[in-house]
């Protein structure tokens, strides 16, 4: 697949996998002496990606959050200590990667939905607290306040940015109101 890859020489190569495949696929090209001019990956695992150093540089994926410095200052204090507590812990396990992003801001979310829900409700029951949170929604240290409408499938507006490597970091590229940098635009 690499070697195809190289030959074809995409403007853009898009990766729809999930956790190691876009650092796989990146590490296959450069045995090839090979980079793409930009490479875009759905669901990868962000650390195994900044260990490639130069050879993911560029690097674009999705994120619902990322702790880049204009991120955290518009939250506020609460989401700066959140982060920096998880990755004191992250570190003092000696974890591999120890940023609160993506899947972190998610699993917290999920924790201030369901305590909303049961706040809101008074107790366990669920389909009191499904109507407390149609009726009322829930405020999230990372998302704001997420409203849950059964006509749109209980989805909020969009959360999601385009993340991309830039100096070995991930950070926020779009939407400009949330943005930690500018877009980089491909290798020539």
């Amino acid at each position: 697949m690499a070697a195809q890859v190289r030959e074809a020489d995409p403007d853009l190569v898009v990766n729809n996998g999930l956790g190691v495949d876009a650092a796989n696929i990146l590490q296959a090209m450069a045995q090839l002496d090979y980079r793409p001019k930009q490479m875009f990956g759905l669901f990868p695992a962000p650390g195994p990606l900044l260990a490639l150093g130069d050879d993911a540089e560029g690097m674009l994926s999705v994120s619902m959050f990322e702790p880049n410095k204009p991120t955290l200052d518009k939250l506020g204090p609460a989401a700066t200590e959140i982060t920096a507590e998880f990755t004191k812990r992250a570190q003092a396990a000696k974890l591999p990667y120890t940023v609160f992003e993506t899947q972190a801001a998610a699993s917290w979310n999920a924790w201030e939905i369901l305590t909303a829900a049961v706040k809101s409700s008074n107790g366990t029951d669920q389909r009191e607290m499904c109507d407390t949170l149609h009726q009322k929604g829930a405020d999230t240290t990372f998302s704001g306040h997420l409203t849950f409408d059964p006509k749109v499938h209980n989805f909020w507006p969009t959360t999601q940015s385009l993340k991309q490597i830039q100096k070995g970091e991930w950070v926020t590229v779009w939407p400009a109101g949330r943005a930690a940098a500018q877009l980089q635009g491909p290798r020539s």
